[in-house]
């Protein structure tokens, strides 16, 4: 870490000129940015559903408050030693999820307590597209995709989007 500092305070520092060719082809951005991203590891999405399935547990036995089902995710997401931003995944998928309608808003609020930053709102919308690309047949396809609507009309009704 150290090196990469001193490599980048001994680089070069742009003067204020701009060129007349831009200095990156949008194709550039993209694999730049493509290239930056985290992917997951198999051990990490197995210890993510891991997560999901001890929420899922807390939720059917306990039907903790919204607050307390934030602490117990960011524990999880803690102790699994996962990225931040997977915390809003386990909730997602934990208690929105497969969630039958009259559900959906029970635990928006915890949510929304999760998704504070845009690009955590991006992740909540794309676990949801995620949550119907993981269905399993037909018909658990054609169900999730019936709900989209619900569930994005709830998301910014609750303010998490």
């Amino acid at each position: 870490k150290k090196a990469k500092k001193e490599k980048k305070k001994s680089a070069p520092v742009e003067s204020g000129k701009e060129s007349d060719e831009p200095s990156e082809k949008p194709s550039e951005t993209l694999e730049r940015v493509t290239a930056s991203l985290k992917t997951l590891s198999i051990d990490e999405v197995s210890m993510i559903e891991n997560a999901v399935e001890k929420v899922r547990r807390s939720i059917a036995s306990e039907e903790p408050s919204n607050e307390d089902l934030v602490k117990q995710v960011l524990n999880l997401q803690v102790s699994s030693n996962l990225r931040k931003i997977d915390s809003i995944a386990i909730f997602f998928f934990a208690a929105v999820a497969d969630q039958p309608p009259t559900s959906l808003t029970k635990y928006m609020e915890g949510l929304a307590l999760l998704a504070q930053s845009e690009e955590q709102q991006f992740e909540v919308l794309s676990c949801l597209e995620e949550s119907v690309a993981r269905a399993e047949d037909e018909t658990k396809r054609a169900t999730s995709l019936k709900i989209v609507p619900l569930v994005v009309k709830a998301l910014y009704d609750e303010d998490v989007v």
